[in-house]
């Protein structure tokens, strides 16, 4: 099994300097070129970093957020834009917990085991050119219809970081219903089924290589244990305060890890 996965967070600390210096090699020609580190990726997932905050009753380090955000911290001072890229999956991943909390358990662990055996990367994707931040309360443009036993999602996801690699994404989409008004739902999605497109276009001017394109859903057909939940509008996501929680403070130990390096 990889570092990570195998072992304590003490030699986490060590194999994080490590990746970070891989990090750094090449970190300011990508920025710079605003062209991906697929090389970033492959060494993350060589030493098993995918797995980090994967529950150890699953196979993963089963880090805890505290020590996540240690790590990342690290990982920053090589590259922010990499550093946030492993930092929206382990938020996908690490906020659930134990309790798989917003997810029913069989699609949770399904997940888990391929992130372990396979380094499958997760983002969630909410943001919309038409809604901006989902933490705005807006409902989603992105629609999900049900059909024929299953769901087909139509859409396009915006700041969709690390878009070149990423295997899975979470996504909003709103359900329509004539008698009730619209619905919120989550839906977990393989990104290799047909109909899903990426667009690469990031035209910003730092944290270039974080390739934050947009997630396009054209007819994509998925089956219905992909629904993670649906709610009423003004209901709380049922995962619950720990995704934004995972969110800010992962997100904030990359950009504190990048400031250490800029002394």
């Amino acid at each position: 099994m990889a570092v990570v996965a195998a072992a304590g967070v003490r030699v986490a600390a060590i194999a994080a300097d490590r990746l970070a210096a891989t990090f750094a090699a090449t970190a300011a020609r990508h920025d710079r070129e605003a062209s991906f580190p697929h090389e970033h990726v492959a060494a993350a997932r060589a030493d098993g970093w995918p797995a980090l905050a994967v529950p150890g009753s699953l196979g993963g380090a089963g880090a805890s957020l505290h020590d996540v955000c240690l790590l990342q911290e690290r990982l920053g001072r090589g590259d922010a834009s990499s550093a946030l890229g492993l930092g929206m999956h382990h938020m996908a991943i690490g906020s659930p917990g134990p309790a798989h909390t917003g997810w029913p358990a069989p699609v949770y662990e399904a997940l888990c085991a391929r992130v372990v055996a396979e380094g499958a990367l997760l983002n969630t994707l909410a943001s919309e050119p038409e809604q901006g931040s989902p933490a705005r309360g807006g409902i989603p443009a992105t629609t999900a219809v049900h059909r024929d036993g299953g769901w087909v999602l139509e859409g396009r996801k915006t700041w969709s970081t690390w878009l070149p690699v990423l295997t899975h994404a979470v996504v909003t989409a709103r359900v329509d219903r004539p008698d009730a008004g619209p619905a919120v739902a989550g839906f977990v999605v393989d990104l290799s089924l047909r109909g899903v497109g990426r667009d690469p276009t990031f035209d910003a001017l730092g944290l270039r290589a974080t390739a934050s394109g947009a997630l396009l859903l054209d007819g994509v057909r998925v089956g219905e244990d992909a629904l993670l939940h649906l709610r009423e509008p003004a209901e709380q996501d049922p995962r619950g305060p720990a995704v934004p929680a995972w969110f800010q403070l992962t997100s904030a130990a990359a950009y504190t890890g990048c400031a250490h390096a800029a002394r």
